[in-house]
């Protein structure tokens, strides 16, 4: 489309400039020859020296990108500078500059731009702000610049030697949103990482400090970690109870973060993708405030793994995850990941790309994607969704 619309605007261009020579030759034969004569003369070296001062000025002309910050928050305003520069002291045509960036970020401006390089001035700067509206890696960069000849006739892509000048990737912070505790998420990872609470308790003693047989237990407080909740007890009593002396031995929730690469990202594929991150970290952290741990797999450039016991640790993986892109690795769970077992896969994954989604299905991990992937009750036997307020809801 580009291409076409560059070729219908030359032709229009050219169709101009032949007329005007008509028109003069008109003049020559029917009014003036002399007068006639010169003003075509003048149009055609005019043409000629142009496409030569372009052809000149086209390898004197570069550009650098600029950015206020190498990483941002989401929600936050970057400015880009773009600084185009001449190393000779002749004027330049006028260069045509047009912007472009990931969809990460959002031009709060206009992204084409057209000036000119005076003899008494070396460079231009233009400066361009953009918002982060989702996390991840992005990047800005001039799409295309060319130079445009005096009469506005034809253009050239300037030659610029130095590519990776035009490039600037900017790593933008993924959110951590606070959800407070959703019990039943909750309880579902807790029973998925091996926590058992099949015994059935009919008083709060057991065996504990007081040697009595069984646990002891009591009523819930705010802040108690709910691993140590008696699920089973607690649903006898319609009160939420919890172990007083029971020292766990349960493994931690081992976590994957999926977001395999699609063949065309869309705005809805980066929305999404962006909603299944900060799912992530704010089920960390949510996990984290009630006492559990856990570990979570994620892929940049190689299979990484952070285990996660503090807040400390769910803020590194989100500076980690700030450098993030969607990518499909050779084995979409590592192998480590698997040998643990009940993992609970954080999946970018959409019904407009099952094949990539069944691939997650039959390794039997619980599934956690996005509101708007698209699945329905039945997809999957064990699929959670998370919404854009970072509810966590079972399919069913």
């Amino acid at each position: 489309m580009d291409r076409l619309k560059s070729v219908l605007r030359y032709i229009k261009n050219i169709a101009g400039y032949v007329f005007c020579i008509g028109v003069a030759c008109l003049m020559a034969v029917m009014i003036d020859g002399r007068g006639g004569v010169m003003i075509a003369a003048i149009l055609i070296l005019a043409y000629v020296f142009s496409q030569l001062i372009m052809l000149f000025e086209r390898r004197k002309i570069s550009a650098q990108v600029i950015c206020s910050h190498k990483m941002i928050a989401k929600g936050d305003t970057l400015t880009v500078q773009i600084r185009l520069k001449k190393s000779t002291i002749l004027p330049t045509p006028f260069i045509e500059v047009e912007l472009g960036s990931s969809p990460q970020l959002h031009a709060d401006e206009k992204l084409i731009y057209k000036l000119a390089l005076t003899s008494l001035r070396n460079y231009e700067e233009i400066k361009i702000s953009f918002t982060a509206v989702y996390s991840g890696l992005s990047s800005v960069c001039i799409k295309d610049m060319r130079l445009v000849d005096f009469l506005g006739i034809t253009s050239y892509k300037i030659l610029d030697q130095s590519q990776e000048e035009k490039i600037y990737k900017v790593k933008i912070l993924p959110n951590i949103p606070d959800t407070g505790a959703q019990p039943e998420i909750l309880k579902t990872t807790s029973e998925n990482s091996g926590f058992d609470d099949s015994e059935e308790e009919t008083s709060e003693s057991a065996v504990g400090a007081t040697g009595t047989p069984g646990y002891e237990h009591r009523a819930y407080s705010p802040g108690d970690p709910l691993k140590k909740i008696n699920w089973k007890l607690s649903s006898k009593r319609n009160i939420f109870m919890v172990r007083m002396d029971e020292k766990l031995s349960v493994s931690s929730q081992v976590f994957v973060l999926d977001c395999p690469e699609f063949p065309v990202m869309s705005d809805l594929d980066h929305k999404n993708l962006d909603i299944v991150i900060e799912g992530c970290l704010a089920m960390l952290a949510m996990l984290v405030r009630q006492g559990l741990e856990s570990e979570i797999y994620y892929y940049i450039g190689e299979w990484r793994h952070i285990c996660v016991r503090s807040m400390k640790d769910v803020i590194e993986l989100q500076e980690e995850l700030s450098g993030f892109s969607p990518v499909t690795p050779q084995s979409r769970l590592p192998e480590e990941a698997q040998s643990k077992g009940g993992i609970v896969c954080f999946s970018c994954v959409d019904m407009a790309h099952l094949s990539m989604a069944q691939d997650i299905f039959e390794t039997g991990a619980m599934v956690i994607v996005s509101e708007n992937s698209g699945f329905l009750p039945g997809s999957h036997q064990n699929m959670w969704i998370c919404t854009s307020e970072f509810e966590f809801k079972k399919l069913v």
